[in-house]
């Protein structure tokens, strides 16, 4: 089931952002952290729950634009399955619930980005109807 988090969910978070290699999470932390996240109209972060563990995120984001008749665009960013749930359709699951929540914005484009390399991964974006190529992203990190 697909739904949005919330800071009742941070213990589950701590594990599934373990095996993405985050690490040093606190809980009471987290905790806030999402409580914050759940009130900013423009951020929605979601996850699948299966037997009441949360086995996968995703974070969209609402970007308003001065551009395409003031239509807004979406980000999708930390889209990850825990390992031993993968290859049972959630992410695109989450990839779906992020289109159609990228619809009812009224969005004109939704931005994909991801730091892997894997064939693989880059397909299931392409089978998701993502274009690869169309821009070129360059990114820039703050300590």
């Amino acid at each position: 089931m697909i739904r949005e988090l919330t800071s009742k969910d941070a213990q589950d978070l701590i594990g599934l952002l373990q095996e993405l290699g985050e690490q040093g999470h606190n809980i009471l932390n987290l905790e806030a952290h999402l409580g914050t996240i759940q009130t900013n109209e423009n951020t929605y972060f979601f996850g699948y729950q299966e037997n009441s563990r949360i086995v996968a995120i995703c974070t969209i984001a609402k970007i308003e634009s001065l551009t395409y008749n003031q239509r807004p665009f979406v980000v999708i960013e930390s889209l990850y399955v825990l390992k031993e749930f993968r290859n049972k359709g959630i992410a695109k699951s989450l990839i779906h619930f992020a289109i159609q929540q990228a619809h009812s914005w009224n969005c004109y484009k939704i931005i994909l980005e991801t730091s892997s390399q894997q064939p693989w991964k880059h397909k299931f974006y392409e089978n998701s109807g993502f274009s690869k190529g169309e821009k070129t992203a360059f990114i820039k990190r703050f300590n």
